[in-house]
């Protein structure tokens, strides 16, 4: 039996296959070496502009921090981490590996007569964080832990500094992409009839129901069928999603106005996946339910480790284990990762 629902999002059953822990190790090893890599070019292209050198030494800078940051982070211990899991410490570590890079930076860009190493020395800590975080955050949120789900426990503490991210994101986002909406909700009543604006209802905190707001991408009678078990049936899109519609799922667009539900406390920025009704009754075990122990999130692992592809049981999975491992570092790593995730194209579905 299948139910309907004013869904696109398009997942299939399966569970995560168990993956050997030394395995799992070596391989995001592998990919944060990957990661550093990219990022100490990037670092060094950055580095030559800010100092002042000529693009005929700008090879040799590039060259110096692809070889000094991966080994650095090695030295200070970025590699001996399991990878999967961010923790303060490990941003500790980050800040202090690109600090003690300036200082090699600096001798480089004096030894090569440039016109400001002070400036290198300094773009070289700044671009190396950001640029850095970027590409490990996106490494480690793309592998789930195999370790098994705890009962979570969040002190005042906690849940007042997730509280304020949401608060603050959400009123900075709203503020940035405000022009950007108007235009989207003009897109969409000019593309095809009907209102801009959609709700559906949702589970929430504590397995409260709420209306969560979408800009709409499909046409009005559009409908998908969710199964008793939670799984929604793949359709093809077909005449379903409008013109605009496939614009605002391709970049996420349609999800701006969920900002307004983190603002009112219904959903925070980072969370577990907000369920439809069907897909919420079917989470029969208790153990399944901790998820409602945090609100359901605009974003969260599930966004940046599969999206379209991500099975159903998958995703299930993946939010148990982010409420049981919560941290406030991991909230801005799945933040960071989120916008490459978008950018190449892993789309979750959304109406």
């Amino acid at each position: 039996m299948v139910h309907p629902s004013a869904s696109t999002d398009a997942l299939t059953d399966a569970s995560i296959p168990a993956e050997p822990a030394p395995d799992r190790r070596r391989a995001v090893r592998r990919q944060l070496l990957s990661a550093d890599i990219i990022a100490g070019s990037l670092v060094g292209a950055a580095v030559a502009f800010a100092s002042g050198l000529t693009v005929q030494e700008l090879p040799v800078v590039v060259l110096a921090m692809c070889l000094a940051w991966p080994l650095l982070a090695w030295i200070c211990g970025l590699y001996a981490l399991d990878g999967t899991r961010a923790g303060a410490g490990d941003f500790t570590r980050l800040a202090v590996t690109a600090l003690v890079l300036s200082w090699p930076a600096y001798g480089l860009l004096l030894a090569l007569d440039a016109r400001a190493p002070v400036l290198g020395a300094f773009a070289a800590v700044a671009f190396t964080g950001l640029v850095s975080s970027v590409g490990r955050a996106r490494t480690r949120v793309e592998r789930p832990r195999a370790e098994p789900t705890r009962p979570p426990a969040f002190s005042t503490l906690e849940r007042i500094a997730k509280r304020t991210l949401d608060v603050v994101g959400a009123g900075l986002g709203l503020v940035v992409l405000t022009p950007v909406l108007a235009v989207l909700v003009v897109a969409i009543r000019l593309d095809s009839s009907g209102p801009a604006l959609f709700t559906q209802q949702r589970s929430g905190r504590g397995g409260r129901f709420f209306r969560m707001y979408r800009l709409r991408a499909m046409r009005v009678d559009s409908t998908v069928l969710v199964r008793e078990d939670g799984v929604i049936v793949k359709r093809s899109d077909g005449d379903r999603v409008t013109r605009v519609g496939r614009v605002l799922r391709r970049f996420s667009l349609d999800e701006i106005p969920q900002l307004v539900n983190v603002l009112k406390g219904d959903m925070s920025l980072v969370g577990p996946r907000p369920l439809l009704l069907a897909e919420h009754a079917a989470l029969t075990e208790e153990w399944r339910r901790r998820r409602v122990d945090l609100r359901p999130g605009m974003t969260g692992p599930w966004q940046v480790s599969g999206r379209s592809q991500l099975p159903f049981g998958a995703m299930i999975e993946l939010d148990d284990q982010y409420v049981a491992g919560w941290s406030l570092a991991r909230d801005l790593e799945i933040l960071l990762a989120t916008v490459p995730a978008v950018l190449a194209r892993r789309r979750y579905g959304g109406a």
